[in-house]
């Protein structure tokens, strides 16, 4: 039996997921919520890129690259992101975490240097998370979605401290493949 991430249904599911997001896109854009529209554009890219590179990514990755994505939309979608809630919080640091999992599973098995400088695959990764968390900010900023510069600050750090997690398994995982 295939891994749940090359099996059809897991497939046909990362499509739907791109479907609806990409309806989203159009209703957003029509009802002229351009903001919205945009973070459904995102939630599409990441279901495309899911669908595209699913061989080649342990199924775990998929998997919660996938959910990730699910519970970005969900919070869009029911406007979960200003609640008294940590959902914020916790879904920054989570998705970082799914991103920079595969990101740093992607730079172990195809950058072979990378393997063997363990201080340039840390570095690698907490660089792109805090690059691509200072761009997600400034994205919130520009189109208008953004908090307070504490629940900036806060994201950030949550961001990574997502990637911390990431290096710790890609640190292990790493381990397990010098020891295979």
């Amino acid at each position: 039996m295939p891994p749940l991430i090359r099996h059809p249904v897991f497939a046909r599911c990362i499509l739907a997921v791109l479907g609806i997001a990409l309806g989203f896109v159009a209703w957003n854009g029509m009802t002229g919520q351009t903001s919205d529209a945009l973070v459904w554009c995102g939630i599409a890219l990441v279901a495309a890129i899911i669908f595209y590179v699913r061989d080649t990514l342990p199924p775990l990755n998929g998997l919660l690259l996938a959910l990730a994505a699910a519970v970005n939309g969900a919070g869009y979608t029911m406007t979960l992101w200003h609640d008294q809630t940590l959902f914020d919080e916790v879904v920054h640091g989570f998705t970082t975490f799914a991103g920079m999992a595969a990101i740093g599973w992607a730079l172990v098995h195809k950058r072979g240097e990378l393997r063997d400088a363990r201080a340039a695959l840390v570095g690698t990764m907490l660089g792109l998370a805090l690059l691509l968390g200072v761009l997600w900010e400034l994205f919130e900023y520009l189109v208008g979605i953004i908090g307070t510069p504490r629940d900036t600050a806060i994201d950030v750090l949550m961001d990574m401290f997502g990637a911390s997690v990431a290096i710790a398994q890609t640190s292990w995982l790493l381990s397990r493949l010098r020891t295979v």
